[in-house]
C-alpha cells in the first residue's frame, strides 16, 4: 500500500488521496483498510470500533465488500446516504425538530412546503419514492441536508459517530455532494475532548477531482477545508505512453486540479498504439458506417473491445440509426425520451414486446418466440395457451412470418412503427392488445390544452414516418449490444480502443470542446466541466484512441496539434478519401 497514507493515519492526520485514471485507487483503498486492521499499534479498538468506508453508489459499496473478504466485521461499508441515515434515524425527536426547520427553509414558494406541518407521534422515514413531508417522509437529498444540520447542532451525535468510527474513508469523493464534505468538516473541527472523554477522528478522501463530471459532485476539495494533507499517486496501469502523455497534458490545463503527472506502469504494451485526432466538416463522418470504416482502417472491429463515445443520447441516435424515433419523442415533453429510455413511456411495454418478438422469430428461435407470446404480450394474461394443435402452429407461423416481412419492408406504409402497431393490435392477428393507457393516449380524451393536443398529433404522425428498424436499433443500444455509449456512461470503465466523437453544436450551453484546444470562454464553469469530461473520455482507452472532431475552428485545430502532436492531427478525409460516397 501507499506508505505515506498509513503514516498519515498513524500520525492522526486527515488526507486527500488524489490519483488519476487507471491508477488503482480502489486497490489502494482496500490495502489501506487491510493495513489498518493489522496495525500493531491498534489504531482502532476492534471490540467497540469500526472503520467507516463510505461510497457514492451501492455498486461501489458492493465491490469494496467483495474485495475486503473476511475483514468485513471490522469495516462498515455503505453508501453515504445509508451511513448518515443509520446515525440520525435513532434521534427521532431531533429529526422532527430538524424537519420543522427544513420545512420553514423551503418556504411557501416551494411545492414541497407543508403549511402547519404537524409531525407529532410520527416516525420520520427515509423513502426511495416521492417524499411527502406531511407524512414524515424524507428523500435521498433530504438525508444529506438533515444530517448536516443535526451533526452541526448536536454534540452527542458528533461524539457517537466519532467514537464508533475513529477512521472514516470516503471513496470517489469528487462525486459526493458538497454538503457531505461540509458534514465531514463539522466532525473534524468539533472538539475531540467532550464530557464523554477524548475522541480521535481521522478522515481520508480517495478520488480524482478531474473526474468530477456530475453537477451534484463536489469536484475539487481544498485540503484546508478538512485540515488535510494531499497524497498523490502517479501510476497508470491502464494506458499506453502516448495516451498517458495526452492525459497529463489535458490535466495540466486545469486551473483547480491537484498536479498529478502519471507514469506508465503497463508491461503488456502493444506493438502499435494510435492516439490521434481527425477533423471533418462532413456529416457522413458521424454515421456508423464511417466510424466502422475508421476502425477497419486501423485493423480494429466494432466489437466488445471498441467503444464509440458521444456526448448525448440524441447524438448517438443520429449515428446509430434511430434518430427519427428520438425526434418523435421531442413531442412527448421535456422528459419524453427519458421515460422511453427508462421503460416508463405509454408505449414502452408494447415497443419492447415488438422488438423482442421480431428478434426471436427473425433469428429462428421458436422457443423464445413462444415464451414471449405466452408471457410478454401486453394486454393478455400471462401464460396464455396459444398452441394446442398442429393447426395452431401453422396459424402462428403464418402470422409471425407476415410480421417479420412487414417489419423488414422498405415500404414505409407497411413498415412504419405506426403500421406495425396497427398490425400487432389487429383482432385477427392477436400478437398483443392496445392497452388502456395507449387507447386513452390515442383518443386525446384526457386533454383540453390545444398545445398538448397538437404535440400529441405530431408525435403520432412522426410514428407513421419512422421505420420499425429504428426501434430495433434503439433497444440494441439500451441492451448494450452496440459499441455506443455516452461520455458520462463509461466512467470507471476501460476499453482497448476508443473512438470519441466531439461536436460543439451538440450541447452548447453546457459544453464547449473548443476550449480544450485553446478557445476562450467567459463561462469558467463550462470550461472546467468540458475539460473534465474530455479527460474522463480519453482515459478510458487502453491501447488506441481516436478523436473525431466535427467542424473545429482553425484555433481548435492548432490547439489540437499542440496536445496530440503535429503528425497526429489530420483531416478525416486523409484516412477515408471516399467518405463522400459512403
Amino acid at each position: 500500500m501507499n506508505v505515506s497514507i498509513f503514516k498519515t493515519i498513524q500520525d492522526g492526520s486527515n488526507f486527500i488521496f488524489e490519483a488519476g485514471p487507471g491508477s488503482g485507487k480502489t486497490t489502494t483503498l482496500i490495502r489501506t483498510l487491510h493495513q489498518i486492521l493489522k496495525a500493531p499499534d491498534n489504531i482502532i479498538d476492534p471490540t467497540s470500533q469500526k472503520i467507516a468506508c463510505i461510497t457514492f453508489t451501492n455498486v461501489a459499496a458492493n465491490e469494496i465488500k467483495e474485495r475486503l473478504g473476511g475483514d468485513l466485521d471490522a469495516v462498515h461499508v455503505s453508501t453515504i446516504h445509508s451511513f448518515l441515515w443509520k446515525h440520525i434515524s435513532s434521534f427521532q425527536n431531533e429529526l422532527r425538530r430538524a424537519l420543522y426547520t427544513f420545512n420553514d427553509r423551503l418556504g411557501p414558494s416551494n411545492k414541497r412546503y407543508i403549511p402547519n406541518l404537524n409531525l407529532d407521534e410520527r416516525d420520520i422515514e427515509y423513502v426511495d419514492h416521492y417524499a411527502d413531508l406531511s407524512k414524515g417522509e424524507i428523500s435521498h437529498d433530504d438525508v444529506l441536508e438533515l444530517a448536516f444540520h443535526m451533526i452541526e447542532e448536536y454534540s452527542t451525535l458528533r461524539h457517537l459517530i466519532k467514537c464508533q468510527y475513529p477512521i472514516l474513508l470516503l471513496d470517489e469523493y469528487q462525486d459526493t455532494q458538497d454538503i457531505v464534505i461540509e458534514t465531514l468538516s463539522q466532525l473534524i473541527k468539533a472538539d475531540s475532548q467532550t464530557a464523554f472523554g477524548k475522541t480521535d477522528f481521522r478522515v481520508g478522501l480517495f478520488g480524482d477531482s478531474m473526474q468530477s463530471i456530475y453537477d451534484s459532485g463536489a469536484g475539487y476539495v481544498d485540503p484546508q477545508r478538512l485540515d488535510a494533507v494531499t497524497i498523490t499517486k502517479e501510476d497508470n496501469y491502464r494506458s499506453t505512453p502516448n495516451i498517458v502523455r495526452l492525459i497529463n497534458e489535458v490535466r495540466a490545463k486545469s486551473k483547480e486540479a491537484t498536479h498529478v503527472e502519471q507514469q506508465v506502469q503497463r508491461t503488456d504494451l502493444p506493438q502499435r498504439s494510435i492516439c490521434s485526432l481527425f477533423y471533418t466538416t462532413n456529416d457522413i463522418a458521424l454515421k456508423l458506417r464511417s466510424l466502422d470504416a475508421i476502425a477497419s482502417h486501423f485493423d480494429w472491429s466494432l466489437g466488445e473491445d471498441t467503444k464509440i463515445l458521444e456526448l448525448t443520447h440524441s447524438a448517438i441516435s443520429r449515428t446509430a440509426n434511430w434518430n427519427n424515433l428520438q425526434k418523435a419523442y421531442t413531442y412527448r415533453g421535456r422528459d419524453g425520451f427519458d421515460r422511453l429510455r427508462m421503460g416508463d413511456d405509454t408505449y414502452s411495454s408494447t415497443f419492447l414486446f415488438m422488438s423482442r418478438l421480431y428478434k426471436a422469430w427473425a433469428s429462428h428461435n421458436g422457443s423464445d418466440t413462444l415464451r414471449i407470446l405466452r408471457f410478454e404480450s401486453p394486454g393478455y394474461i400471462r401464460d396464455r395457451n396459444i398452441v394446442t394443435s398442429t393447426e395452431d402452429m401453422v396459424h402462428w407461423t403464418s402470422i409471425l412470418n407476415e410480421y417479420v416481412r412487414r417489419c423488414n419492408s422498405s415500404n414505409i406504409e407497411e413498415s412504419s412503427i405506426s403500421a406495425i402497431l396497427n398490425f400487432v393490435f389487429d383482432e385477427d392477428v392477436q400478437l398483443c392488445r392496445r392497452i388502456d393507457r395507449i387507447a386513452r393516449f390515442e383518443s386525446y380524451y384526457d386533454l383540453d390544452d390545444s398545445k398538448r393536443i397538437e404535440n400529441r398529433r405530431k408525435f403520432l404522425a412522426a410514428l407513421t414516418e419512422t421505420h420499425f428498424s429504428e426501434l430495433l436499433h434503439f433497444y440494441d443500444y439500451l441492451d448494450q449490444a452496440t459499441p455506443f455509449s455516452t461520455q458520462h456512461g463509461t466512467k470507471g470503465a476501460e476499453y482497448d480502443n476508443v473512438i470519441l466523437v466531439i461536436d460543439d453544436s451538440t450541447w452548447k450551453n453546457r459544453y464547449s470542446f473548443s476550449t480544450v484546444f485553446g478557445a476562450s470562454d467567459r463561462i469558467e464553469d463550462r470550461v472546467q466541466r468540458t475539460l473534465n469530461l474530455f479527460y474522463v473520455s480519453i482515459s478510458r482507452a487502453r491501447n488506441n484512441l481516436i478523436v473525431v472532431y466535427k467542424n473545429p475552428t482553425t484555433v481548435s485545430i492548432a490547439g489540437a496539434k499542440e496536445l496530440f502532436g503535429e503528425d497526429n492531427v489530420r483531416p478525416l478525409e486523409e484516412v477515408l478519401p471516399d467518405i463522400a460516397t459512403f
